[in-house]
């Protein structure tokens, strides 16, 4: 029902007429209110028009409803949410599911509830809830139960961060949902309450955090010609210190010019790191290079050529690994729910933007790994492991 009700040109015309007489008794006049007379003519008019007004405001009050509105205005109301039209679908379906949405977020106890009281402790960044999701199981619901899967800050450019919560701070979380804990994780400090309903057994409600999944990356460029790969090829490396790199055969080429060299992910995040080399001295047999830095590690594996623009590639592929979140259950589940906005799953597509965005690069000629996009697993997420731009 619509808290408007549109009025008939009879009653409109009624009110219209009994308020006009009303005035001019008061002014000490008698209206002439019968039929067809000035003031009855008049009210008629006017009703006509204010009649096709109030049908329309009618139907506009029940647009800013999600189970009323239709066509256009009903997805207007799924923007908010995220939660889009699906192909074919029509307006009373998606009225039901929207309203669902709505309706799963209200009392106390719902998803947006847990997962705003997780949020509340200290100890997290963020919190994605899977309700009903028995715990010990990626697909089993029972009435009851809740999981609750944590997450630390994402990690940028610093590879010690990995969105992973540590034990103890999610024991906090469960302490302070417990009512044992402030959010600070003072124990029995102020603003001490328990959160788990008192009926709900202890194992029904479970806090964990993320399981990552690494992912490597390697994507082949064309750079533009204002940006070219300083050399060609690569070079496997033949012995290794924290300032200089070995490889077999005569490279003295290759002095004064910046390399890409694996020197672990989790010293630095994607493992290769730009850096220059200063001199290239052949001894007969192999070449070694002398750099710039001294690196956090000695580097392994396979040296190549660093584009200008690896800085920017590289930020741009971290944005778009921190911007995933945890997979969904294999019946959706997941709350907050799977968007645009907080996607799970590693898309080649979006691969390929991340590395257009970065100036110099021409064009994505090919994306050797992953070889396809990349769905984790319920509760996972899917992490940066070696990420390589090589020269097509």
């Amino acid at each position: 029902m619509s808290v408007l009700t549109a009025r008939d040109r009879e009653t409109i015309r009624a009110a219209l007429l009994a308020r006009l007489a009303a005035r001019h008794q008061a002014a000490g006049v008698e209206l002439d209110t019968r039929e067809p007379g000035d003031a009855w003519q008049l009210t008629a008019a006017l009703a006509v028009l204010l009649a096709s007004l109030e049908t329309q405001a009618e139907g506009a009050v029940l647009q800013m409803l999600p189970d009323r509105a239709t066509g256009t205005l009903l997805d207007a109301h799924g923007e908010t949410p995220e939660v889009p039209r699906d192909a074919g679908e029509l307006d009373p379906d998606y009225q039901a599911r929207l309203l669902d949405w709505w309706q799963l977020r209200l009392l106390d106890g719902s998803p947006t509830a847990w997962k705003a009281r997780a949020e509340e402790n200290d100890f997290i960044t963020d919190c994605f809830v899977y309700p009903r999701l028995q715990p010990g199981t990626t697909n089993t619901f029972t009435l009851g139960c809740t999981i609750l899967v944590c997450r630390g800050p994402a990690p940028g450019d610093d590879p010690a961060i990995t969105f992973t919560v540590s034990a103890p701070d999610l024991a906090h979380v469960r302490a302070y949902l417990d009512g044992t804990e402030n959010a600070a994780g003072v124990v029995n400090g102020p603003g001490t309450e328990q959160w788990r309903p008192l009926a709900a057994p202890l194992g029904n409600l479970l806090v964990e955090t993320i399981t990552s999944t690494k992912q490597t990356v390697e994507i082949q460029v064309e750079a533009a010609v204002t940006h070219p790969f300083p050399w060609s090829g690569s070079y496997a490396i033949v012995a290794s210190t924290d300032t200089t790199v070995t490889i077999a055969g005569d490279h003295e080429d290759l002095a004064g010019l910046p390399i890409l060299a694996n020197v672990g992910e989790t010293l630095y995040r994607g493992g290769y790191y730009a850096v220059q080399v200063t001199t290239a001295v052949f001894g007969g047999v192999n070449t070694v290079l002398t750099l710039a830095e001294t690196l956090l590690a000695a580097p392994a594996g396979t040296i190549y050529p660093a584009p200008p623009f690896w800085l920017a590639l590289r930020t741009a592929i971290f944005t778009l690994f921190d911007a995933l979140t945890p997979g969904d259950s294999t019946t959706p589940s997941r709350w907050p729910p799977v968007t645009a906005s907080q996607p799970t799953v590693l898309r080649r597509a979006a691969l390929m933007r991340s590395a257009l965005s970065a100036p110099g690069v021409l064009r994505v000629t090919s994306i050797p790994l992953p070889a396809a996009n990349v769905t984790p697993t319920t509760k996972a997420q899917i992490t940066l492991g070696t990420l390589l731009v090589t020269s097509a």
